[in-house]
């Protein structure tokens, strides 16, 4: 399967809190996206900063993807002190209103918040949505104009993009592959460099302590003892 990402590039739509942008945290949250994506095998493009919209449909359209994903965060321009308005929706086009894929986004991201959004996924007729040739997702993450929830953008920026990712490969009826977190990222690396391997009394067992003289085993096979 291919996808292409087009994150926000409104750059003059600025955060309540943060000082920081719509361009700045779709950017962020695209990227997380991309590359949860790649993990997970499916090939995937993403439009570079700066380019406009009518040319990331262009060079979507090129591309030839099987979804064209829209990533934004949204405002109501209300009460910046209340977050009166809140939650993501997903816009698609009136022929794919049925796509797995849109509610399984809506799905991750609901589940991501800890809250159903009121909003849903909604038929709509933007730009994107209309020139592309791809079943397009136009995705509006959570609300930017309230302070409260554009801080939860921005700590949750990279999250975002993972459960958009996933919501993808679940409508999609591809596995999802999980990110390691830095524990397992750091025993895998070890493991597959001999690092821990091979010491006096078997190989060594994750999550045992370590003696001295298998620390300095260690830091030997790191090159950080010299002779």
């Amino acid at each position: 399967m291919r996808v292409y990402i087009s994150p926000s590039g409104q750059a003059y739509n600025k955060y309540a809190a943060g000082n920081t942008t719509e361009a700045e945290q779709c950017r962020r949250i695209g990227n997380a996206c991309f590359a949860a994506l790649l993990r997970s095998g499916v090939e995937v493009k993403i439009s570079p900063p700066g380019m406009s919209t009518d040319d990331a449909v262009i060079d979507s359209n090129k591309f030839n993807p099987d979804y064209h994903i829209c990533i934004h965060t949204n405002a109501i321009s209300g009460d910046n002190s209340k977050p009166s308005a809140q939650g993501a929706v997903v816009f698609t086009s009136k022929k794919n209103i049925d796509s797995p894929v849109a509610y399984a986004v809506l799905d991750a991201l609901n589940t991501l918040k800890g809250k159903k959004s009121l909003y849903g996924v909604r038929p709509n007729s933007l730009y994107e949505i209309n020139r592309t040739t791809a079943k397009c997702i136009y995705i509006e993450a959570e609300f930017h104009d309230n302070a409260e929830l554009a801080l939860w953008i921005i700590d949750n920026a990279e999250n975002i993009g993972e459960a958009i990712a996933e919501g993808i490969c679940v409508g999609s009826g591809i596995k999802f592959v999980q990110k390691e977190n830095e524990t397992e990222k750091y025993r895998r690396l070890a493991i597959e460099q001999g690092i821990i391997k091979g010491f006096e009394d078997g190989d060594y067992r994750w999550g045992e302590a370590v003696t001295r003289s298998q620390l300095c085993t260690i830091l030997g096979r790191l090159g950080l003892l010299n002779e």
